[in-house]
C-alpha cells in the first residue's frame, strides 16, 4: 500500500499544481487536471491492476477519490463565487465527471486490448471543457 500512497500523493501534487495555476482560465485548469489525472492513471496501469485485487482496496480508493473530487470541487466553487462559472451542484458534477473518466481509464487498463491513451486523455479534457466552458444549471 505504500506504493499506492506515494501514487495518490503524486495525484494531489499534480492536481494542486494545475488547479493553483492562476495564469490559466479556470476551464483550462479543469480540463488540464482531468487530462493529467487520466494520464497518470494510464501510466500506472500495473499499480491499478494490483490495487483492485488487494483486500482493502475499495476503502483506500474511495477515500483518495473523494479527496481528489473535493479538491477539484473547491476550484469550481471558487470559480462560481467569482462569477466565472455557473454550476448549481459542483460536487455532483465533478464527482460524475471524475468517476466517469476514472472508470473509463480503469476499463481500458483491464481490457484485453491496449488502451488508447491519447484518446482517453484528450477525451478527459474535452469532456471537462464541455462541462465547464458554458454556464451549467440543472
Amino acid at each position: 500500500m505504500r506504493a499506492w500512497r506515494r501514487y495518490i500523493d503524486e495525484f494531489f501534487r499534480v492536481g494542486e499544481a494545475i488547479l493553483g495555476d492562476k495564469s490559466l482560465p479556470v476551464t483550462d485548469r479543469l480540463a488540464k487536471v482531468f487530462e493529467s489525472l487520466t494520464r497518470l492513471v494510464l501510466a500506472n496501469a500495473a499499480l491499478h491492476r494490483n490495487l483492485y485485487v488487494a483486500a482493502d482496496a475499495e476503502a483506500v480508493k474511495s477515500a483518495a477519490n473523494q479527496r481528489l473530487i473535493d479538491m477539484i470541487s473547491e476550484t469550481v466553487h471558487k470559480a462560481v463565487a467569482a462569477g466565472v462559472l455557473t454550476c448549481d451542484r459542483p460536487e455532483l458534477v465533478v464527482g460524475t465527471l471524475y468517476h466517469g473518466l476514472c472508470g473509463s481509464a480503469n476499463d481500458a487498463i483491464r481490457s484485453k486490448h491496449p488502451p488508447k491513451n491519447d484518446v482517453l486523455i484528450n477525451n478527459a479534457g474535452r469532456l471537462a471543457r464541455a462541462t465547464f466552458a458554458k454556464s451549467y444549471r440543472d
